[in-house]
């Protein structure tokens, strides 16, 4: 997925905000009868778009603690929409600017 994402920096704080669009891929495994395998049943290739914000906390210079990212994913799949929420903490690992 690929779109702009936007950020508000204060000192110690980052908002940011993001709207994407993709493709996602799908597969469904299982095994056919007399098979001693799984394979690919089922490949799906559907639009999908996603919108979310986070805010990063800096703690050192190029470290920062992303406290909470969050993105509503909804899918395109069998003429539906079926919709995904994400939501993810971590580390940050700041670029050095010169």
């Amino acid at each position: 997925m690929f779109g702009p994402q936007f950020s508000s920096r204060q000192r110690k704080v980052t908002v940011f905000g993001n709207a994407m669009v993709g493709v996602t891929n799908t597969r469904t495994f299982g095994s056919t009868p007399n098979a001693t395998y799984y394979e690919d049943l089922i490949r799906h290739n559907s639009l999908s778009l996603g919108v979310g914000g986070g805010v990063d906390f800096k703690w050192k210079t190029k470290i920062s603690l992303r406290l909470f990212q969050f993105e509503y994913v909804p899918t395109r799949r069998g003429g539906e929409w079926v919709s995904t929420y994400m939501v993810s903490t971590g580390i940050v690992f700041n670029k050095v600017r010169f």
